[in-house]
């Protein structure tokens, strides 16, 4: 598990890479199991201030949602595969 610095200073590495009109935003994969990590609000907060635009997340989980909920950043979300059946039902999805 790295500390919370050293993801703070890769963050602030890739931010440091020129931003090119035309090309997509940067974007990160976002998990929670690690120790010490920030709340998740703090997280938005750090990644609107490093223009990420796309965030994958490993599960749906509320507080993490509503932390980043009006804060213009595109998501991916991933499913474990006992969840897939359930996809093709609109009402199960939802």
């Amino acid at each position: 598990v790295r500390s919370p610095l050293f993801c703070f200073a890769l963050l602030c590495l890739v931010d440091s890479v020129p931003r090119i009109q035309g090309l997509p935003g940067v974007g990160i994969n976002y998990g929670q199991i690690a120790n010490n990590l920030p709340s998740p609000s703090r997280v938005s907060v750090l990644l609107r201030s490093l223009n990420i635009s796309r965030v994958k997340l490993y599960d749906t989980d509320p507080v993490v949602l509503s932390a980043f909920s009006n804060s213009n950043v595109d998501f991916i979300i991933g499913l474990g595969n006992e969840y897939l059946e359930n996809m093709t039902d609109p009402a199960k999805a939802q």
